[in-house]
């Protein structure tokens, strides 16, 4: 795109425009500046494009030129690739342009940026400028390295090399390496798979695994980190207080509590540095980084040096083989063992999230996180490494502090050392470094340095975590953390919610005890970090492209393992309530499903297991024993209960679609309607429990050829509907007097026709008849109160109902061919129901399967008792019929509370219901020129057929007017016997004046056995 113009006019109609083949050309006004177009390309409005401008009421609309260069034939609205098609803005989400949708390509016309749209993108752009940003040295490997360089070096390096020795001690913090390289090569993955925002591991987890994940690890490691804060500032304190009983001051008692006053003062001057702005803690840290770099060099130098007397007496022996040798190998005292060592030791690992941490406030997360990190390790492991072994060749592991070390020939001669009371030496004295170092206010610098730019680095973290956790909203009444203040975007309140919990654990007081409880905590996230990469590489997804290349799947979920053995070698109580509270978190997440779509490796899954599942369903021969109702549903706004009362025989474990038809028109927009209606009807299906799926289509040919369609196509593999569930048509019946138009007489017959069809298709077919008869007599209530406040029309449904039905003349939209039924009823829970099975032919056993899941629980009438009714043409074979049928069933193991068997089915119906009959098809009567109307003939022909159903229709108000529901079989329509009219007629007359009534034919086959 080569120039761009732009100005505010009114345009009042189209004739402003002189529309050609290659570009759209507004009126001009060349006064506009260049540099307020410069200004919107910045920030990132879509201006670019050529806009035919609609005058919007109340907001002068914006007149937009694009002057390009176009070959001949070229479209001048489509849109070269662009970056901005595909960045999000950083503060709410959205697409900073909008490329042309396939309306506008097919219109010819694209929709405007509001003026005020683009004041808006332009001010958040002027604010995301003014944050400052960190490179990687700065922002990342500095990090890292002063918070993995905390007080564990200074102060407990020497204690690890006294309990493991040389060789031992260096193979720990090799594991520990081992770890924090291989969670650093999934962080590097996982972080080079897109752009990286504010949160650092939180975003990292939530986004790659999704948010019950994500939410749960950032609520603990930002736990972690504020615990880890309070390490930082005991271990500073030790030292500290140390110096003050070395110069014979005392706040109280010279030991945990001076240490736990000593902390808390330094936690407040924390608190006021990190609120002076992140750059001022960003420069502090550079600043500390020289004095933590000189104590080490002071330390190796001092080592070299011939001893003191005084540093003699405390254990220093200077370069020895002897000592060498008695400190190569381990020797656990104190009830110590290499995992418990470990477990104090590995908090000076977990300094490598720092950098991540603080991903919003880096220039490229992608690049910066991996380098600064990596190296980071690499150059703080071999500090460790050389400070142990230093330690370790130039200090004994027990001495007096009255004999000179030497003195000793093995430490086994030293009394104290029996009973371990020895003051000096690397088990007891803390302050190795600074005893060996060239001079000792090195060390004693270099502690102060890294334990404050440690909990400096820590202190900071943990809000930052915790703002991005509230800004996703995924826990209820703590979005107030994500609050920002300032030009940095300062989250205050997450920074005084972490200093509260520093403080808590600062109360503790003693090292050893706050170290086990970082490290599992920060373990378990190095396992989501890990397995976070596993999965998403795992799935497979398209979308899973790192630019980091060097990290192995395998290699990942190697990691998660040793995360987790290690977590509970530890200390498995402490790993035992960590793995609980990350349940706990997970548990609440999964129970409240925060309504967040970020892609997550889990989604990948999901698909990939889908589909193999898929496949190997195909590849199983089906059997009767795994037969599952697989119900395709044709519901319309009026039938809206259908779905919800297919869910009751469904329960989720089976397939169920909602579909509906619409007409087709010559709008290509049609399918915005079809999708918009789909996420309407998956919406109200989630939020009354139905776990169904949506479908819409529209067909030229209206309700019937769009349901026939939906019959040859819908469904995948083994994932077919076997069943059609519909509404019984019952507005097909005109006003007295009136005769049927043709319109409605095509209805009736298309209706008839998708019978037809899905019993060609061998469906097995349901209708059901919602009767809006209403029984006072009983007291239902509603099972959950979810369903009380619920605003969705699945809501009005299907109701165990006994007042007269309800007008049949009642006046329809002309538009819908679907067959409707007085307004629903809301679904109540029937407590003690009774349905009734007419089982009248045998179709395979579907007509009292139906029935019998629709007592099992999770239905409206779970607990339902079944009376199940046959016929029969003699009265003398009643007990031989109904012992036979009894144990059919007993083999079906169908339980049923009662059994009649009927035989005077062939007795002639009462003139008062063949009355009613001819009343009822008495507008249908006609000739063969007529589609659907009933001749003479055909009814003649149909007079048995008719006369059973007459008497069937007497038989069931007879025996089951008290029912809470009716199912029963489903009489097949011969073709050129049975016309539509006719066949309606026969449902309306057999469901007219009963309770609601479900018709049931299966497809001939058998879907119950009774073998194993």
């Amino acid at each position: 795109l080569s120039q761009m113009e732009t100005r505010n006019e009114s345009v009042e109609d189209d004739s402003s425009f002189e529309n050609s083949s290659n570009s759209i050309t507004p009126k001009i006004s060349m006064s506009d500046s260049v540099e307020s177009l410069n200004a919107f390309d910045k920030s990132g409005v879509d201006f670019a494009l050529p806009t035919r401008i609609q005058k919007k009421k109340g907001t002068p609309p914006v007149v937009i030129e694009v002057d390009e260069e176009k070959t001949e034939g070229e479209d001048s609205i489509e849109a070269p690739p662009d970056i901005d098609f595909y960045r999000k803005n950083t503060l709410d989400g959205r697409l900073k342009r909008a490329r042309p949708s396939m309306n506008d390509l097919i219109d010819g016309e694209i929709r405007p940026v509001a003026e005020e749209v683009r004041e808006e993108e332009q001010k958040k752009s002027e604010i995301v400028k003014q944050v400052t940003k960190f490179g990687w040295i700065e922002g990342v490997f500095i990090r890292c390295l002063q918070n993995i360089i905390g007080v564990i070096l200074f102060i407990r390096i020497s204690w690890v090399a006294a309990h493991c020795g040389i060789l031992l001690g260096s193979l720990l913090i090799l594991l520990a390496s081992s770890v924090t390289i291989v969670t650093t090569l999934s962080l590097s993955a996982i972080c080079t798979n897109g752009e990286v925002k504010g949160g650092g591991l939180y975003y990292l987890i939530s986004r790659t695994l999704g948010p019950e994940f994500g939410g749960s690890i950032g609520i603990m490691f930002a736990f972690g980190n504020a615990a880890s804060g309070a390490l930082y500032l005991v271990g500073m304190s030790e030292t500290i207080v140390s110096l003050l009983k070395g110069a014979g001051i005392v706040i109280v008692d010279g030991a945990i509590n001076d240490i736990r006053i000593v902390a808390i003062v330094i936690a407040f001057v924390l608190k006021s540095i990190i609120l002076a702005g992140i750059s001022f803690e960003s420069l502090l840290q550079k600043l500390m980084l020289f004095p933590m770099v000189t104590s080490i060099l002071g330390f190796l130098l001092g080592s070299l040096l011939p001893i003191s007397a005084d540093q003699a007496l405390k254990g220093a022996t200077g370069w020895s083989l002897s000592t060498i040798s008695s400190n190569l190998f381990p020797r656990f005292e104190q009830g110590h063992s290499f995992f418990t060592i470990f477990s104090v030791y590995f908090p000076a690992a977990t300094g490598i999230m720092a950098g991540a941490n603080i991903s919003g406030d880096l220039k490229n997360p992608q690049s910066a996180i991996p380098k600064g990190t990596m190296l980071a390790i690499i150059v703080s492991t071999l500090i460790y490494l050389t400070v142990l072994i230093v330690s370790g060749s130039v200090f004994v592991r027990d001495t007096d502090g009255i004999s000179p070390a030497l003195a000793f020939p093995s430490i086994d001669n030293l009394p104290c050392s029996s009973n371990a009371s020895c003051p000096f030496g690397l088990y007891n004295y803390y302050q190795v470094m600074a005893s060996i170092s060239i001079w000792p206010p090195f060390i004693i610098i270099g502690i102060l340095a890294a334990t404050f730019s440690s909990a400096l680095v820590s202190m900071v973290s943990a809000p930052k975590i915790l703002q991005a956790v509230s800004a996703d909203r995924l826990f209820p009444r703590i979005s107030g953390l994500a609050k920002e203040y300032g030009k940095d975007g300062a989250p205050r309140r997450a920074y005084a919610l972490t200093f509260i919990i520093t403080l808590a654990m600062v109360a503790i007081g003693d090292l050893n005890s706050i170290a086990p409880i970082i490290s599992n905590f920060f373990l378990a996230a190095y396992t989501l970090v890990n397995y976070s990469c596993f999965d998403a590489s795992f799935s497979g997804s398209p979308g899973f492209r790192p630019a980091f290349k060097f990290y192995s799947m395998y290699l990942s979920l190697a990691g998660s393992f040793i995360c987790i053995i290690i977590m509970f070698t530890m200390n498995w109580v402490t790993a035992l309530i960590t793995t609980i509270v990350f349940m706990m978190i997970f548990g609440f997440l999964k129970y409240r499903k925060p309504d967040v779509n970020w892609g997550s490796s889990m989604h990948a899954n999901s698909y990939k297991q889908t589909l193999q599942g898929m496949h190997r369903l195909t590849k199983a021969e089906e059997h009767v024993k795994n037969y599952r109702p697989q119900i395709l549903v044709l519901s319309s706004p009026s039938s809206s209960h259908l779905p919800l009362f297919a869910h009751s025989i469904t329960r989720g474990a089976s397939l169920l679609i909602s579909a509906t038809v619409q007409e087709s028109s010559s709008s290509h927009r049609v399918h915005f309607h079809l999708r918009s209606w789909m996420e309407g009807e998956r919406r109200r299906l989630r939020e009354e429990g139905v776990r169904a799926f949506s479908l819409a289509i529209s067909a030229d040919g209206g309700w019937h050829s769009g349901a026939i369609m939906m019959m040859q196509t819908v469904g995948l593999g083994r994932l077919v509907p076997n069943i059609l569930l519909l509404e019984l048509k019952t507005d097909w019946i005109p006003r007295e007097g009136e005769t049927p138009s043709e319109e409605k007489l095509k209805e009736i017959n298309e209706y008839f026709a998708v019978l037809q069809a899905a019993f060609d298709r061998s469906l097995g077919v349901a209708i059901l008849r919602n009767s809006s008869r209403r029984n006072n007599s009983k007291s239902n209530e509603r099972t959950t109160e979810k369903r009380k406040k619920s605003p969705s029309s699945l809501s009005r449904t299907f109701l165990k109902s006994r007042s007269k039905v309800e007008p049949m003349d009642e006046k329809q939209p002309k538009e819908s061919h679907v067959p409707t039924n007085p307004p629903p009823f809301p679904l109540l829970t029937i407590k003690g129901a009774t349905i009734d099975v007419w089982w009248l032919a045998d179709d395979g056993g579907l007509t009292l399967l139906i029935p019998h899941l629709l007592t099992l629980p999770k239905s409206h009438l779970a607990g339902a008792k079944l009376r199940v009714f046959s016929l029969t043409s003699t009265a003398s074979r009643e007990k031989e019929k109904e012992a036979a049928m009894a144990a059919l069933l007993s083999k079906f193991r169908i339980d049923f509370k009662d059994l009649r068997i009927i035989s005077d089915v062939s007795t002639q119906p009462k003139e008062k219901t063949e009355a009613e009959f001819d009343v009822l098809i008495s507008p249908f009567r006609g000739n063969q020129e007529r589609q659907g109307l009933i001749t003479d003939s055909l009814l003649k022909a149909s007079s048995a057929k008719t006369r059973r159903n007459l008497r069937l229709s007497e038989l069931l108000k007879e025996n089951s007017s008290e029912a809470d529901l009716i199912v029963m079989t489903l009489p097949v329509p011969r073709k050129g016997v049975v016309c539509s009219t006719l066949y309606l007629s026969w449902l309306e007359i057999l469901t007219r004046d009963l309770p609601p009534t479900l018709f049931v034919r299966g497809n001939q086959t058998e879907v119950l056995t009774f073998y194993s």
